[in-house]
């Protein structure tokens, strides 16, 4: 079960519960265990890719819509390398060769440009593995709030 966010409000935390949940006693959860209705909201803010022989070639298997660049529908079928520089999708997917080397969570905080404002964001990178043996797949989260605070309007706030 997906924890609510009223039993863990930060963002990160949950996925990785939720991640150790679905993988039990195995090294990795499948692609597929992951449930995205499940995770509910939490779910627009993050990302599943197949990875590919090198990592630009690393296909969208789902982008939530807090993450799809407005011109790419729903970004299916996009690779890592389609990224446009400077979207969320760029600092979510910064530290993917540390999760390829070394297949394990991996969660990362830090202060990024978005739109030409400074963010604080959170992101956590997730390997997945149809064969159980290596990680096939990765699970992508982040969330951010503006530092200025300008508006009210960032994303998740619960960095």
């Amino acid at each position: 079960m997906y924890l609510p966010e009223s039993e863990e409000r930060r963002f990160v935390l949950r996925l990785l519960d939720y991640w150790q949940l679905m993988r039990g006693d195995r090294e990795f959860p499948e692609p597929e265990d992951m449930n995205l209705q499940a995770m509910g909201k939490d779910a627009e803010s993050c990302a599943i890719i197949a990875l590919g022989n090198r990592i630009d070639s690393s296909v969208f298997r789902y982008l939530g819509p807090r993450l799809c660049p407005g011109d790419w529908g729903n970004g299916m079928a996009r690779t890592l390398a389609e990224i446009p520089r400077g979207i969320l999708l760029t600092e979510l997917f910064r530290s993917l060769p540390q999760v390829i080397d070394r297949p394990v969570p991996l969660s990362i905080g830090g202060v990024f440009e978005l739109d030409g404002r400074t963010a604080l964001g959170r992101s956590i990178l997730l390997p997945l593995s149809i064969d159980g043996i290596r990680a096939t797949h990765v699970l992508g989260g982040i969330n951010y709030r503006f530092a200025d605070k300008q508006t009210t309007e960032t994303g998740q706030t619960d960095t």
